[in-house]
């Protein structure tokens, strides 16, 4: 009859949203790239290398057409270099069988690439392995710790030293712009002397 499915264009529009942010100005362009779909996917990476978005059963904003251009072989891709051998190597490329316990773990704790599990160090970077310990089943799957920087990425929490540590402001990274940050800081309304521990399973 020629009609078009009401879903079919929501993806088309959503779609073409995408196109037209991607080719926009510069600024339109970073907010763009930087799509909740990568950090829900745990698929997000560092500045500079390649991410591809994968679909999630989270609901958000890019989930049906994710869902769709699988279905068809397509996916969203951020285009990089190869973040193979590298501290932006996202975890879950290293953790193939995952079960979704162990990825909700993980995405409570902010770890998507090898970086967040890294202490970096001038004289050779090291696991972090307290933080490791509470990932007991992925330890024998991780490589040589590999070597690289630290970098800022949009989703990270941070405790600011300036504000009073883990006892202060947490400070989330909202965006970057050059070597400026735009984020967003509050203080816990349940004092604690430790940082909270979540008690699911992996």
């Amino acid at each position: 009859m020629g009609i078009t499915r009401l879903s079919d264009q929501i993806n088309i529009d959503k779609w073409a949203m995408l196109v037209r942010g991607l080719y926009s100005d510069n600024d339109t362009s970073m907010a763009t790239q930087g799509k909740r779909s990568l950090r829900i996917g745990q698929t997000n990476t560092d500045v500079g290398f390649e991410a591809i978005a994968k679909p999630t059963n989270i609901s958000q904003h890019l989930r049906s057409l994710l869902e769709l251009m699988e279905e068809s072989g397509y996916y969203l891709r951020k285009e990089g270099n190869c973040t193979s051998n590298s501290p932006s190597q996202p975890i879950l490329q290293i953790i193939s069988d995952a079960t979704n316990a162990l990825k909700r773990k993980l995405m409570n704790y902010r770890i998507t690439t090898l970086a967040d599990l890294i202490i970096f160090r001038h004289t050779g970077n090291i696991w972090n392995q307290q933080l490791c310990n509470l990932f007991p089943t992925i330890i024998p799957l991780l490589p040589n710790c590999p070597e690289g920087h630290r970098q800022l990425r949009i989703g990270q929490y941070w405790a600011s030293s300036n504000d009073g540590g883990q006892q202060g402001r947490v400070f989330e990274i909202m965006g970057t712009i050059g070597s400026n940050i735009n984020g967003r800081s509050w203080i816990s309304p349940i004092p604690k002397d430790q940082w909270s521990t979540p008690t699911m399973s992996n």
